[in-house]
């Protein structure tokens, strides 16, 4: 792609310093030899300038026949059948015998799809089908398996913020953070953060990036972040500052089995470089960095499993919780369990940290049902959510119930494991809500609408409609909006 931007591109016409020969011997055999003079290795067929064999290459052209030094008994000919600058011989190389150096990993793969008119897209579909197959089968696996984040996207080929991204956004993905029932979580907010310290990983500066949540952080806490997690963040800037990353795209198959191309443009380009940049921002405004000495006193075995499972910058994390008698602020639930279990630290996830906010009086309820309703239509599980937090997510969406995030909470009435009645209460509760609401009646009908779909069964629907003068009592303008409203659904799904 970048050919052309480079000298490299042309091949030399004649042999000289740091150029790669490739010598065909009178028999046809080939081999590669490449004058290097930092520490050449001979049997890596590597040889100085000033050795016989380079100056018996050095000053010819393609074609050319040479006599190759070292034959005692016979003259051995050599002919020059290729000339390369040893930096593209060595790409070349490394290219061509990565899966045989490298058999356990496929972050490269060579398909060979013909050109011009031979051109035969049909590999490449395939390798892209297979990719595709095993994606789901990694987000399968992360939704039925105690699997850590890093876990997932070491295994994806992506970075722990896409993993994010793309659990969150994928149709039947999730973002494991907690497994609590609300009344556990009451609990907890009770007990509160304990302690003034908090270490936040990787998985929490996600998060409160993609909530736009930095400013919701109660500033009595001190907040940590290991020194391997700055570095990652860094890292990843980078990555996206590169020349690489200024151009380009990525292939695709859709459900069909159709081949695509989608290039990516610069402001997508801008908008994920100053995401980073945002995430490298908020973290040097609101954290001090700091390294954990203890780390290195884990036994070598542990550390290695433990970095397999979190990545070491995660690992760093739990263990600066412990170094400072800390809190670990985690969205992950596997590191949440192994810094319980393994680092005896405490651990709090962005919900619960939010809520303990909340009850501290540095953030309102208001917001913080916002925050719930992102981090629900995200699928972070499990978030406790209630008839507030719908109501919210259509504030947000501008009371649009095919936009995010309302579409989303609209649609956890229908996947709540709650009973019947249970789901009948909590639309009614919705109901009440929207009108006592800022939602103009005339975009009130598509959201009631959407909410009896959610609860989906008629006989929920003729019970809500029989409550409504009890639930809204003197409010007879809601009830005589609302019955319609629920006799339209009613008629509407007869069978």
């Amino acid at each position: 792609m970048y050919g052309d931007k480079t000298s490299l591109r042309q091949p030399p016409e004649q042999v000289e310093a740091h150029c790669a020969v490739l010598l065909e011997a009178e028999g046809g055999s080939q081999r590669w030899v490449v004058i290097e003079n930092s520490n050449p290795v001979p049997s890596r067929g590597e040889f100085a300038e000033s050795s016989a064999m380079a100056q018996r290459l050095i000053g010819r052209e393609v074609g050319d026949v040479v006599e190759l030094p070292g034959s005692l008994v016979q003259i051995e000919k050599g002919t020059i059948r290729e000339i390369q600058t040893k930096y593209v011989r060595a790409f070349q190389d490394s290219l061509q015998r990565f899966r045989e150096r490298f058999p356990e990993t496929s972050f490269i793969q060579q398909i060979h799809v013909g050109s011009g008119d031979d051109f035969d897209p049909t590999p490449l579909i395939e390798s892209l089908k297979q990719r595709r197959e095993y994606v789901e089968k990694c987000v399968e696996f992360y939704r039925t398996n105690p699997c850590s984040l890093h876990l997932f996207a070491t295994k994806v080929g992506i970075n722990e913020l896409d993993a994010v991204k793309a659990l969150a956004h994928h149709p039947t993905g999730i973002v494991t953070c907690c497994h609590m029932t609300p009344r556990e979580f009451d609990s907890a907010v009770e007990e509160g953060i304990p302690g003034e310290v908090i270490v936040l990983e990787i998985s929490a500066i996600v998060t409160l990036t993609l909530l736009d949540g930095w400013g919701f952080l109660n500033p009595s806490k001190n907040y940590l972040v290991s020194q391997t997690a700055k570095e990652l963040v860094d890292q990843w800037l980078s990555d996206a500052s590169e020349e690489r990353a200024n151009e380009g795209g990525y292939a695709s198959v859709d459900e069909d089995g159709q081949l695509l191309f989608q290039e990516t443009t610069e402001e997508q380009r801008e908008a994920r470089r100053l995401e980073l940049d945002t995430i490298k921002e908020m973290i040097e405004t609101h954290c001090e960095c700091r390294s954990s000495e203890a780390v290195a006193a884990i036994p070598s075995d542990k550390r290695d499993a433990y970095e397999q499972v979190a990545g070491f910058h995660n690992v760093e994390s739990m263990s600066l919780a412990k170094d400072v008698e800390g809190v670990l602020w985690t969205d992950d639930l596997v590191l949440s369990l192994i810094a319980k279990t393994d680092f005896g630290v405490p651990t709090v996830w962005t919900q619960l940290g939010f809520r303990c906010f909340v009850d501290a009086g540095h953030l309102t309820i208001d917001d913080f049902a916002l925050v719930s309703a992102k981090l629900a239509a995200w699928s972070y599980t499990a978030i406790v959510w209630r008839a507030e937090t719908i109501i919210k997510a259509g504030e947000y969406a501008q009371w649009d119930p095919q936009r995010w995030p309302l579409k989303e909470c609209i649609e956890l009435i229908a996947k709540t494991p709650l009973n019947l009645p249970s789901r009948a209460r909590i639309a009614l509760a919705c109901l009440k809500l929207l009108r006592q609401s800022g939602c103009v009646e005339l975009k009130q009908s598509a959201v009631i609408q959407a909410i009896l779909n959610a609860v989906g069964d008629r006989r929920a629907v003729v019970w809500m409609y029989r409550q409504l003068d009890h639930v809204f009592m003197i409010d007879f303008q809601s009830a005589e909006f609302l019955r319609p409203e629920l006799e339209y659904w009613l008629n509407s799904h007869l069978g």
